[in-house]
Parts: structure tokens; sequence; C-alpha cells
């Protein structure tokens, strides 16, 4: 489930929109991420109808459908506050997204919007029919709207202008007219599509509250006369069986929405339908509605409209008023506020309810809205119950008692878009939002476009009063002169450290190609401002730059400390710069350890010099450099500049520990020796020593074993050296920006001291325990010893590679496509030893993706002739396809097949693209009409030759892997593109499955064609739920032989314990396996490997290593778990699942995480490498046991 932030922002997300689709002039807001391009391309067609120079008449067919099944918004509020669990959250959102009528508009005499609802009196009275006329006249502005059912007018609305009218009817049932004069404020709506237009302007209501996911290849129709494709759209974080979606036909010709149906549960809930538009129409209601037709006395019957579901221009005595629960205001306005309007409309949940919105809009392009609902707030409590608020921290607790919370930025985005979506203004490219607690416990929600610095912030939120008491006062708050006084702070054990930041700095400046790594590197290396001394402007290259205070974006992060989520700050994640600055006051001397976590390169200054740096690309997590420093007596000035380079959040931890008394508590044999070699990255803090080196292995194998150094003092230099029986195990290897290479000596100099390793080498050797001493001694003569053991048991790797691994590497990439050159030949052969080492089982063949690709290179059996030759010439008979030799292709698949990589992966399309087409046309010729039968059986031909050539070379199991990413709709299609496969002997599955765990309907109709099932691990949980069932019953039978594979992936700067963790995971829940993105992408960034050239010897890092050893300790679990079953052996199997058991003396314990919202079992972390030996030495002990 998700989060308790997420799902709050999830929440007020949907009562934003509920609200904003009565006001905003759809589509107006600049870069909103949620509206689509057909979306936009809609409004513009509809637009184009009334920019004629013609009076324009549309009509519309409007169909409300009851929802018999439906249970009550306020029933399903009532069950989440008795119980929020993920059964009652799903359903109240559901009900939530279905529509129950239409909503549309009317301008008061001054221009306001009102908001009027259309909707079943009865709903047992069945489905409703309503048509929808609608008048613009483009050379004057008038226009007139009118509503009937069977001619009885439901409702009517003109502006003839000079008045307005409106048409409603009575408690009674009697139709009355009223009719205004406009004053000077009046004007008439701009933008017609989003207030006339029944289609754009309802569709943009229900689909802007939730990022929206097409929903497979749109389908081609006919409506009236009209060709059109129909789209699918489902709301992206509930798109399961019964989930509402939205059913949308666009006109081919012009784009335009013909037919818009909101289906939930299965069922129509509305249908809007454009009939005509036809120009030249007068309104048959007159401009003043004088002529409305039908009686003007009806009773009410099974549809009504209510009025007054919303409106805007409220004075605060009227909010007070019409407010039915404590409302508040500012006591005094944003700084530079121009504008202040204050909106309401009908609690979505509670129909006797209202919510408002107070939005402020200033000078200095800032706009901060403040929205105030009851099902908020009842929403937020509900969820309280079971979620503690606090974890969620109060980044501000002002004196009269408000606090503000902090969301999520993930979250939060459509939030934003949607609430200021009625401003007339490009979005800010920093936009947060806030959640409010006032002193009683009421929740409310504040959004801000723009910069808001924090001691505003907080001033505003001290300044709100009951909307009852407000007093008129036409004070703001003021402008905020920034000083190091914004970012002091007197002691280290302030959780939330305040901070001045400077940028966002792009790399155009470095470069004209910013993307590059050279231009990365150059923006790294220069320092724009002048880090010795603190200016509150910088002006850089014609440009000023502002220091901002900043500690409304930090969250607490699994109470390991603070981050500042600077993708918030500035709106964006693309590539940057920031500095931060803050000012430490100490009244003594203070020895302490910054702990810092950076998505990628870093540096750090304490009082003007540079204490640490790292150059990379790393994800950002707690802690992971720690690095000691004194604080001097009286003023310390910390700085720090991090880059963002590549998609991961841009997130920075930087917070003081407490300290290396607690952290490290050294003696003074280890201060005078100035380090020490720690375990690991174990907790709790002390941290623990590495005592004894113990490492155990089977016979012809590695582990590469870390260790650990942290300085004490300023020392230059570590050597390692190992003597004793088992120093002839043992290579040391150096560490350095990822990449290891042979070292005996490392720099312990900050910044960026590389990591010491020893790699542990059982081959040449008999089983037996091995003594040795690792020594590590530093340049100033003083020395640790450790002593250690290897042991080698009596027990080898096993041949059968139980443990899947796909990297994803397409195998002909690794040498450029150019097997037949002695270079890249060598260079070949060297990553496919390389990925042997790994125990990697698949030969990997993207190549296949675009079968035209393999036109020069496949040739007709027994000839010379290419397929392109061949093809040319015209030679070969559709009904008499030759047999094909792929040898071209031996270095690849037979090399692969020689290392054990015998699982073969081609990659296939959903659909028929240009790609396939073309390869048809080129084998065919230009005679041969290449219709889609006949691309496929050319397609089928292709793959077929090529399977059984790649069984010839060594290859076992023959996969195709269709598309990457279905939906519920697409499977049918990806069933009949599977069966084509099958037909011809591969095997096959598509890479993801997640959209599908926790739907047995749809596993079903996947189960016979989906032979492996891939995965977030965060679905395996429901997955294994459906398919392994319990007490006998399962949901979804799997066939047998079918598989189970979870997704995972990084890069180079992942830890070599998160490496390790894969395999193990794969063995705690029993799945066949999991893929890697990526080993080896040809660039920069996407690799774990380097290749060297001047060596012809692969490079690698850490994360290499881990994944391999990883593998390793899985093929001796896989080993003993065989063996057992075979005996037997229920209590061996006991002792061998307890191994990654929950209980606290289990060495690879595991514990319940959530990923994305996703509740599961993972080892616990943080892990090292002696809880990984644990595990593995039990399983090499009873496997010789038993032998």
């Amino acid at each position: 489930m998700r989060s308790p932030i997420t799902r709050t922002a999830a929440m007020i997300t949907v009562i934003v929109s509920a609200f904003w689709a009565y006001y905003q002039i759809g589509g107006n807001s600049d870069g909103t991420p949620t509206v689509l391009y057909l979306l936009n391309a809609a409004t513009a067609a509809e637009n184009a109808w009334f920019a004629g120079e013609q009076t324009v008449h549309i009509v519309n067919r409007i169909v409300i459908s009851p929802q018999h099944d439906a249970n009550d918004l306020g029933i399903l509020m009532e069950n989440l506050e008795s119980n929020f669990d993920k059964a009652n959250f799903d359903a109240f959102y559901r009900r939530l997204l279905t529509p129950r009528g239409m909503e549309f508009f009317s301008l008061d005499p001054n221009g306001h919007r009102h908001n009027h609802h259309l909707e079943l009196v009865d709903p047992q009275a069945g489905k409703a029919t309503i048509e929808d006329h609608i008048w613009y006249d483009p050379s004057t502005g008038r226009y007139a709207r009118l509503l009937t059912r069977t001619d009885r007018v439901l409702f009517a609305h003109s502006f003839d202008g000079h008045h307005v009218y409106l048409a409603q009817r009575d408690d009674q049932g009697k139709l009355i007219i009223q009719s205004d004069p406009v004053t000077a404020s009046f004007s008439a709506p701009k933008n017609l599509a989003g207030f006339l237009g029944s289609t754009t302007a309802e569709v943009r209501k229900l689909l802007e509250i939730k990022d929206i996911l097409i929903r497979g290849k749109p389908t081609e129709s006919t409506i009236r006369g009209k060709a059109v494709h129909v789209y699918k759209l489902s709301y992206l974080g509930i798109m399961d069986m019964g989930s509402p979606y939205v059913q949308l036909s666009v006109d081919k010709n012009d784009q335009s929405i013909v037919r818009i149906e909101f289906i939930a549960n299965q069922k129509t809930a509305l249908t809007i339908d454009h009939l005509s538009m036809t120009p030249g129409v007068l309104p048959s209601t007159g401009w003043d509605l004088s002529a409305l037709p039908g009686s003007h006395k009806l009773p009410i019957t099974d549809v009504t409209v209510r009025h007054e579901t919303g409106r805007t221009g409220l004075t605060v005595q009227e909010m007070a008023e019409r407010a039915t629960f404590p409302v508040f205001i500012f006591g005094k306005d944003p700084y530079g506020t121009v504008h202040r309007t204050i909106s309401e409309s009908i609690d979505p949940v509670s129909q006797a309810e209202r919510l408002f919105v107070i939005m402020y809009e200033t000078q200095h392009e800032v706009a901060v809205g403040l929205f105030q609902c009851r099902t908020l707030d009842r929403y937020v409590k509900a969820q309280t119950k079971n979620v503690n608020l606090q974890t969620v921290q109060a980044i501000i607790t002002t004196s009269n008692g408000f606090k503000v919370h902090d969301l999520d930025a993930n979250v939060n985005a459509f939030i934003l878009n949607l609430l200021f979506a009625s401003l007339d203004k490009k979005a800010a490219e920093n936009r947060n939002c806030y959640l409010l607690e006032s002193p009683d416990g009421q929740f409310m929600f504040l959004g801000v476009d723009g910069w808001l610095p924090s001691n505003e912030l907080e001033q505003l939120t001290e300044s709100l009063v009951s909307a009852q008491d407000y007093v008129p006062n036409n004070e703001s708050i003021p402008k905020t002169v920034v000083d190091l006084n914004l970012a002091t702070q007197s002691t280290l054990e302030q959780r939330v450290i305040p901070w001045l930041l400077l940028g966002r700095f792009d790399f155009n400046a470095y470069s004209s190609e910013p993307a590059v790594e050279k231009a990365r590197k150059l923006a790294f290396d220069d320092e724009i401002p002048d880090l010795s001394t603190f200016t509150p402007e910088v002006r850089v290259q014609d440009k000023e730059y502002a220091w901002t205070s900043c500690y409304g974006q930090t969250i607490n992060y699994q109470n390991y400390g603070q981050s500042i989520n600077l993708g918030a700050v500035y709106g964006t994640s693309s590539p940057g710069i920031c500095y931060g600055r803050t000012r430490i006051i100490m009244s003594e001397r203070t020895e302490a350890v910054l702990g810092i976590g950076s998505p990628d390169a870093v540096k750090i200054w304490l009082n003007g010099r540079l204490i640490h740096e790292v150059w990379g690309k790393r994800g950002a997590w707690p802690d992971t450099d720690l690095v000691p420093v004194t604080l001097r007596p009286g003023e310390n000035h910390l700085v720090f500049k991090t880059m963002h380079s590549h998609g991961n959040e841009w997130r920075l931890f930087c917070h003081f520990k407490e300290g290396n008394k607690v952290i490290y508590a050294p003696t003074m044999e280890e201060r005078t020796r100035g380090f020490i070699a720690v375990q690991g990255n174990s907790r709790p803090e002390p941290r623990p020593r590495l005592q004894k080196l113990e490492v155990d292995l089977g016979r012809n194998e590695r582990d590469l074993v870390p260790v650990k150094l942290v300085s004490l003092s300023e020392l230059d230099t570590v050597s390692i050296s190992v003597s004793g029986p088992g120093a002839a195990l043992c290579t040391s290897w150096i560490e350095k920006d990822y990449q290891l290479r042979a070292g005996d000596r490392a720099p312990l100099r900050l910044p960026n001291p590389p990591r010491i390793w020893l790699e542990v080498d059982s081959h040449k050797h008999d089983p037996g325990v091995y003594e040795l001493t690792v020594s590590l001694s530093s340049g100033q003569g003083t020395e640790l010893r450790i002593p250690g053991t290897v042991t080698i048991h009596d027990v080898a790797l096993p041949e059968e590679r139980t443990v899947g691994m796909n990297p994803h590497v397409c195998v002909v990439n690794l040498s450029w496509g150019a097997g037949y050159k002695p270079e890249a030949r060598k260079r070949l052969e060297v990553f496919l030893d390389d990925l042997a080492m790994l125990r990697n089982t698949v030969c990997g063949l993207f190549y296949t993706y675009n079968p035209a690709n393999v036109l020069h290179q496949v040739k007709i059996a027994g000839t010379d002739q290419t397929l392109h030759t061949a093809g040319q010439a015209g030679i070969i008979d559709i009904n008499n396809l030759p047999d094909l030799d792929f040898s071209f292709f031996d270095p690849w698949i037979a090399g692969s097949g020689k290392r054990g990589m015998t699982r073969l992966e081609i990659n296939g399309r959903l659909y028929l693209s240009e790609h396939e087409r073309a390869f048809a046309k080129a084998v065919l010729g230009d005679d041969i009409v290449c219709s889609d039968e006949i691309s496929w059986k050319m397609l089928m031909w292709l793959h077929s030759e090529f399977r059984d050539y790649a069984i010839s070379r060594g290859m076992t199991e023959t996969w195709a892997k269709i598309d990457t990413q279905l939906t519920p709709e697409t499977i049918p299609d990806y069933v009949q593109t599977a069966r084509r496969y099958q037909t011809i002997g591969y095997r096959t599955y598509t890479s993801n499955a997640s959209n599908f765990t926790r739907e047995a309907t749809w596993l079903n109709q996947l189960n016979a064609q989906n032979d492996s099932w891939h995965m977030g691990y965060g679905n395996t949980p429901s997955f294994f739920e459906l398919t392994r069932g319990t007490q006998g019953t399962t949901a979804v039978p799997l066939d047998e032989g079918d598989q189970v594979w979870y997704n995972d992936g990084g890069n180079y700067n992942k830890p070599y314990e998160e490496g390790r963790t894969k395999a193990w995971r794969a063995c705690a829940i029993g799945a066949h396996g999991y893929t890697w993105w990526i080993y080896w992408w040809g660039n920069s960034t996407d690799q774990i490997v380097w290749y060297d050239q001047e060596t012809e010897r692969i490079i690698h890092s850490p994360i290499w290593h881990g994944l391999r050893d990883g593998n390793e300790d899985a093929a001796y679990y896989h080993m003993l778990q065989q063996r057992l079953r075979a005996q037997g052996d229920q209590e061996g199997l006991a002792r061998l699942a307890a191994l990654t058991g929950k209980t606290e003396d289990a060495p690879l314990r595991m514990i319940q995480v959530s990923y994305n919202g996703l509740v599961c079992d993972d080892i616990a972390g943080p892990i090292g490498f002696h809880q990984f030996n644990q595990a593995k030495r039990e399983v090499l002990r009873m496997l010789c046991t038993d032998q």
C-alpha cells in the first residue's frame, strides 16, 4: 500500500481537482504535466468552432446512468475512519473517481463563475438523456446555453451583450428567469471550450486529477459517419479490475472529441456525445431567454440541476458564514500581494459541506493557495489512527501552535498544477506544498508557486486566524532580507539544519553539449561564488542569483538524518548545480562527524577548506560518506556544492552525527594510530571493529572482502600486506572512482579516499583452514594487525546455474557487431568470459528487435547470397522459403553457449512496425504487397530458422520477450502474438507483469502464453498470494515449468553489499532469478564494468563482485536445498530457510519494508560482509556434512 504521505497527497489531488475543475479555463496553465496532448488538441479544435465569423450552434447529448451498486462516499469515508486499510482505501478512491453527473457553469454580473451540477434525483428510475444546446456569436461575444429533457427545460443561461440571464427551477418546479445588467468588471470568457464546451470541460475535470495512462493502442471506429480513434485512459495508481476509466473517441480529421464515456465497475456512468456543430443558426431561446420552449412549471422528475455548487469572489465574512467547520485565513497577506480571491465548492464527499480555496497572487510572480476541506481533515485524521504523523516531521511549529508538515515532491506536482491552474502565469520552476495542522488538530493544505523563504512561510503560518475573527488590516509579511541569521545554529543536536541555497546553475556555459561528461566535470571543478565571504546576492554571467533560506523542503528519512529535496526546491530534477551554506556557532572546540549522501558529485567546505569531495554518479543514501570534522570555538561556516546529472531524484543528505565519541568511540591507542578498521556498514553505533577476518569458500572460488578504514587524523596513506599461510590466497585491490585496480597502498587524505579490498581465491589450494594476518600500516609508522582465517570447504560450485541472472546486455553490442575483426573478437571473448564469471545464464539478442539488421548478414543456406542480395534478385518464394545460414553469429551465439549462457532471449514487438514490414519487403521484393499476415509469416520464418541454428550452437532454452509494458487492454494482442512465437518453439514472456500481480483475472488470461513472470520485487507478495495459494486453493494455477523473476538494477555506484543481496533475495522468496539493468550498455553511465583497451581486460566495480559473490552463494544454497528435498530432510530445510528468516539471530534477517507503497519482506539493511559470510559458512558446512 502507498505510504501515508503519498496517500494524503493523492487524496488532496482528487479533492483539489474536484474544486478547480469548476474554475479553470481548460488548459491555460503552461506545462501542466497531466494534460494529454490529445486533450490539448481537442481543446484547440473546439475553440476553433467559436472563432469563425458566424454564430455557431452546438448540440450535445448527455446520458447519466445510475450507479446502483456504488456505495455512498460518506459511508466509504466512515469505513476509512474506522479501518484505514488497503481495501477501504481502494473502495473509497474508486468511488471518488466515479462521476455522478456533469458540471457546467454560468457567469454573474461581475464575471464570477458559478457552478451547476446535472444529476439524477431518483437512480431507480433508470438512465436520463439530456440535450445540451450551445449558441455563440463571435462578433459580439453573446452566448446562450439550454439543457432540456424531452422538451422540458432543466437549465438556461445567456449573455446578450448587456445583461446575463439565468433560468432555474425552484423547489416547486417553476422556471424563474433572473436578469442582471453586467458591471464594469464583467468580461466574457476567452476560452469557450473550457466554459461552454461539454466535452473538454468535463473531461479535463476528471482526467487532471491523476497521472493518466493510455491503455493499449487506440482502436478505430465510426460514429455517425465520422472516423474516430478510440482511446482508453485509466488512473495509473489503481489500474485493476473494476477501476474507473475513460473512453475517448477522437475525430481523426480535426482531433475534436466526438464522444466521452466514463466507466466504473465495468458499467457506463456518464456519456457525452457531440452531435453537431452548425454555423449561422441563432438561438431558439433568444439571447435573453425570452423564447424558452415548453412549460415553465414542471414537477421535479428523475433528473435535476443543482445550483451554486461553487463560485468565486467570496468575502472573508461570507466564507465564515457558509462554512460548517472552522476555517482560517492569513492575518497578513504574503509579501507583495496584489490580488486575493476566495472561492468555494461542494465537498465531493459530503454534499452538505463546502470546501474553500484562498488564492494570493503577488507582484513578484509568487502565488500562495490555502485549501480547506472537511473531507481532507477527516481523511488525514483517519490515517493518523494507524500512522503517527510525527514520523513525517513538522518542519515548522509556530508560537500560536500551528504545525507545517512537508509533502513529498514526487506526489505534490499534480496537486500544485491543479491548485494554480486558474492563474494566468507560467508555472514557477519551484512549487511546493505543505500540510498545515491547527492547534486543535485540523488539517488544511498550503501550496506555493515560486520562491517563499522559510521565514516568510513561518510568518504566514504564525498569522493564521479564524475567519470569524479576521479584521481587515491591509498588512503584508515584510520582504525577506537574507542574511546568515536565517541559517545559523548553535547546537549540533538540532534535527533540521537551516540552509541558505544558491542556484540552480546549469552546464550550458561549459559546453555546447551540456549533457557530455566533459561539461559536467568542468562545471563541478569551477567554483561560481566566492566561498570565503557571504553576500546575499551573487552575479553570474549577467544574471543575479540570491541566496534563499530553505528548510521547507527537508524531511526526516528513516531517522538517519535530514535530507534536502533539491528537486522540490527547484521544481526539476534536470542536470544542474546548487550551493548550500549554514553557520554553526560553538562555545568550544567540538569533534563531530558529518554524514553525507548525494546522488552524484558533491564537495564540502568547512571554514573555507575543502574537506570532502566525491566525483561520479550514485544514488542518494544517508551516511554514504562519514566525514570527521573539528568545529572551532565561535563561528564555523559549512558550505556544500552538489551536482545532479542523471535521472534519479535530486536529494542531498548532509547532517551532523553525534561525534566520533558516539559513532566510533576511538580508544587512546586508536587515536595514536590515526585510523581504525570497521566491520562493514553495520549499526548500531559505535561501529564494531574488524577484530578478525573470516572468509569461507568452496573449491575454485573467489570472494571480495572489504577492508573499510576510517581516518582519525591527517594520514597520507595506509598500506596493506598479508602474511601467514593464507597470504597466498589474497590479492589486494584499491578502489578509486568505483574502479578496482591492483594495489596495496591507499591514500586516506580527504577528499575522496579510496577503499581497500582483498580478493580471496581458493583456486589451486586444497580444502582446509589457512591462517593469516592483515597488516595495515600508515605513512607515519603506525600499524594495525588483524588476524584472520580462510576456510576452504571440500565442496565445489555446481555446473548448473539454478539461480538465473539476466544482465540486460546484447551480446552483439559487446563487440560493436564486428565479431569477425580480430580486435573486436578479442574484446568479445573478454566480455563473454566476464559474464560467465557472473554465472550469467542469458544470451541476450536485442538485435532482433529490428529484423532488418540481419539482411546483410544472414545467407541462404548453401549459397553466398545474403537475404539482401536474394531479395534484390527476387529469388525468394514465399510459398517455398529456403533454409538460412546464420553462421555470421557464431562468435556471439556459439561463444555464449560454450560458457554456459544457454538461455537465448530474442526481443519481439507486440505489433508489427515499419521495421518488420521493411524486412519482409526487402526479402520478397517490391513486387509483393506485404500484408500483415505476409509480414508475420516472414518474421516467424526468420525466428524459426534462427532458433534451429541457436540450438545447434549450444542453446538449451529459447525465449521470446514480447515488448516491455502491457496493459489489460493489450493482453489479447499479447496472447495472439505470443502464440505465433510458441508455434515455432519459443517460450514467451513479457518483461514486466507488475501491472497484473493483484488481479487473478488478468493473470489467468496471460497464463498460457506467459512462461516466465517478471515483476518488481515489491509486487512479488501479491503475485505469490494468487499463484501459490493457501490450503490447497490457488486463484492462478501456474503451468508446470513457469518461472518467476524479479526486476532490479543499478550502475557502478551501487555498493558491493547491495549486489550480494540480489541472489539471496531470490533464494528467500523462491524466485528463479533476477534481472539487472544493466551490465554494460556502451556509455559512461549504464555499466558496472569498464573495458581497458590497453590491457584488453575488464575493470570491475564493487557491485560486480557483489553480484558474482551473491550468485555463487545462491548456487550453493540451491544445491543444498535440492539435496535436502531429495532426502526429505525437513529439519535441514528449516535450518536453511532460517538463514533468511525473521528471527534476530538470522544472519540475513528479513523485515517488512515498503517500496513505492508496496509492502514486502526484504533483507534488513545495512548489511556487512561478515553477515553474508556467516550465512554462506552455514550452507557450506551443511553441504560438507551431507556429503
